[in-house]
């Protein structure tokens, strides 16, 4: 398994639960949990740190126990959406996963993620709350397919922190590329390409935003501790 992850050292605008105003220990919390999370797949880790202080590169290491590389840019969010993309095409492994830095997971999700990729090809750890109240652009009706154990239904858009197929990535690396950060094109192109979007019930993952986080988990013994 790949994974990209891109760190930026910038507040989100959007609150999160905790450390809204020192992204340094926000980071370095999410981290933690990402390796919590992952453990068991020792994935191989690029890291885009983006406008973030060179001792980043020392926080990294001391956490992170994976192969890895670290990469500082100043590209910006789009700037680092996009050379992931491009780098991804390269990529050899059988299963590709793009990961925003501000999430916090639960721990040994990796090989339930990479199960979901080989069987449904695109799919992201965060049921985002916002599915089952936005009817504007969140339809009621889903598909359920159940891999293993774990329910996954399928959703028109999310974030950008997803999984794939390298092979479904590299035939549509063109759409990725095209729209950088912005998911909701993105999405769609991809659903018209006749890739649907899954992800898991409960989530997996939920993204540190206080108005947006994944429901049915209480996260906050996942941050607190």
């Amino acid at each position: 398994m790949k994974i990209f992850y891109r760190l930026t050292n910038i507040p989100s605008s959007n609150p999160s639960p905790i450390y809204w105003e020192n992204k340094e220990k926000l980071n370095i919390l999410c981290l933690n949990s990402f390796v919590d999370a992952y453990k068991d797949v020792s994935p191989n880790v690029t890291f885009l740190c983006d406008y973030c202080p060179k001792r980043y590169k020392s926080i990294i290491n001391g956490l992170v126990p994976f192969e890895k590389e670290i990469i500082f840019t100043e590209l910006g969010i789009n700037g680092t959406a996009y050379k992931q993309f491009k780098m991804a095409e390269s990529v050899e492994d059988e299963e590709i996963i793009f990961h925003e830095c501000d999430y916090v997971s639960r721990p040994n999700i990796g090989v339930l993620i990479r199960d979901a990729i080989k069987e449904l090809e695109l799919v992201s750890p965060y049921d985002h709350l916002n599915f089952y109240r936005d009817r504007s652009i969140h339809s009621e009706q889903v598909i359920l397919k159940l891999v293993g154990d774990i329910h996954w239904r399928s959703t028109e858009r999310n974030t950008l922190t997803f999984g794939i197929k390298t092979s479904v990535f590299k035939d549509h690396s063109d759409i990725f590329k095209k729209w950088g950060y912005l998911d909701d094109g993105n999405w769609k192109e991809m659903r018209e390409a006749g890739h649907m979007l899954f992800v898991p019930i409960p989530s997996f993952s939920s993204h540190m935003c206080s108005d947006w986080m994944a429901p049915s988990v209480d996260w906050s013994k996942y941050y607190e501790s």
